[in-house]
């Protein structure tokens, strides 16, 4: 949900309800209090779902990939007590 991310029980009470409806209570969260309409109900285009599904799935393993390439390096540089040197690759 934009601006709030995702929250798991705040989308089951938004997605239980009807068109118009304002939910009966605030709903409390780590990014504040929110008092919520549910203005409209778009339905899933499921063609649409599918196919960027995939890109999606593809990007997430992209970031995942990155992140653990990061944190291998960082283990290493640790571990190994690597430095580098930035004044080397600018002189040449």
């Amino acid at each position: 949900i934009e601006g709030v991310g995702l929250d798991n029980k705040l989308n089951k009470k938004i997605f239980s309800s009807s068109k118009g409806v304002v939910l009966s209570q605030p709903f409390l969260s780590n990014h504040g209090v929110y008092i919520i309409k549910v203005e409209d109900i778009t339905p899933i285009q499921k063609e649409k779902f599918l196919k960027e599904k995939d890109k999606y799935k593809e990007k997430i393993y992209l970031q995942k990939e990155i992140i653990e390439k990061i944190k291998l390096f960082a283990r290493l540089e640790k571990e190994f007590n690597l430095q580098i040197f930035s004044s080397f690759y600018s002189s040449q």
